[in-house]
Formats: structure tokens, C-alpha cells, sequence
């Protein structure tokens, strides 16, 4: 299973959303700051032989995700404004959670709400691990911090490192992917 995320910082990359998703054969595509509507990402994904299907949130509106599986295999468990929580259960793969977050700039958070919102994430997906008796969890995004900030260890904290910089996007968007082989479970 391929997992696409990539920031597209409100602008309309359409067509280079297209090209990388093809080109590294996404099963998930998670866009944040997307203004692109599910329609039009959709029409656009699905106008040759791919088929995406759009699987959207109930509470976090600051991330899109589009899956090659219908909805029902990649269900949100747990939501809130800046993160998601979705429990991916595919008929050809082992069931793991997949967390995805888009956290606001530091200009515009203070530390203290920084780790308020981080320690409450850490808390859902341990309970949500606990519930489901295992720790496949992927947990990916825009975090805003960098690898230094006390935020992004309290996240990492017990997880294995998995963080894998392909190459920066356009304009130092940095795009992560993250290749099958290194979703083992």
C-alpha cells in the first residue's frame, strides 16, 4: 500500500497532484490545505483508467483524503479540527490506523496550545490502540515543528520512525511518501 501526503498550500495543483499520484501508484492521496473541491479531484483523478474514490471526514475539514478502495475500508474512528484518525481495513492488507494531521504555524499557535493539542492526539491513538489490541499506527502530516521541537518527540514518543523525505514538492512543499516496503507491519 502507497501513502501519498503532500501540503499543497492552497493552490491549484491539479494536474501535479495527478502526475505524482500516478507516478507512485498512491492506493491514499492526503492533501492539506486543499481549496480543491472532492468534485473536482475526483473528475480530474478519475478521467482515464485510475479510480479514486473520496473519503471524506466528519469533523476535520483541513485534510482530503481520496482512496483506490470505497469508504467504508477507510472509516474515521476519531476527528478533530486539525487531525484524523481513520482505521484502514482492506480486504489485501492487515487493518492499521492511520493518523494525519495538519497542525497550524508556530506564529500562529503558542507552545502551550501546541502541547495540548499534541498530548491530546497521543492520548486518542493510544486508546485506540489499546481498544484494537495492536500498534499499527501510521501517523503523518504537517506538523510544524521541526525534529527539535518538544511537540513532534511527544508525538514520536514509543512509535518507530518511519518519516521518509522523498524529495521536496514544488515551491519547498515537502512531499512525503511513503513507499510499501516501509509499512510493515
Amino acid at each position: 500500500m502507497n501513502i501519498l501526503f503532500w501540503n499543497i498550500n492552497k493552490k491549484d495543483l491539479l494536474v501535479e497532484i495527478d502526475l505524482l499520484a500516478k507516478s507512485k501508484d498512491a492506493d491514499i492521496i492526503v492533501l492539506a490545505e486543499c481549496e480543491i473541491s472532492y468534485y473536482d479531484l475526483l473528475q480530474y483523478l478519475n478521467r482515464d483508467e485510475s479510480i479514486y474514490f473520496s473519503s471524506a471526514g466528519i469533523g476535520c475539514e483541513r485534510i482530503k483524503v481520496l482512496t483506490k478502495f470505497k469508504h467504508t475500508f477507510s472509516l474515521p474512528v476519531c476527528e478533530h479540527n486539525r487531525w484524523s484518525i481513520r482505521e484502514i481495513q482492506t480486504p489485501l492488507h492487515q487493518s492499521f490506523l492511520l493518523g494525519l494531521v495538519h497542525f497550524p504555524s508556530k506564529v500562529n499557535w503558542t507552545a502551550q496550545s501546541q502541547a495540548i493539542e499534541c498530548g491530546e492526539l497521543v492520548r486518542q491513538i493510544q486508546s485506540l490502540e489499546d481498544n484494537r489490541k495492536h500498534k499499527r499506527t501510521i501517523l503523518l502530516g504537517d506538523f510544524d515543528n521541526t525534529a527539535f521541537s518538544w511537540a513532534y518527540h511527544k508525538i514520536k514518543a514509543d512509535k518507530n520512525d518511519a518519516f521518509v523525505v522523498a524529495g521536496k514538492g514544488l515551491e519547498n512543499h515537502t512531499i512525503i511518501f511513503y513507499p510499501q516496503e516501509l509499512i510493515l507491519f
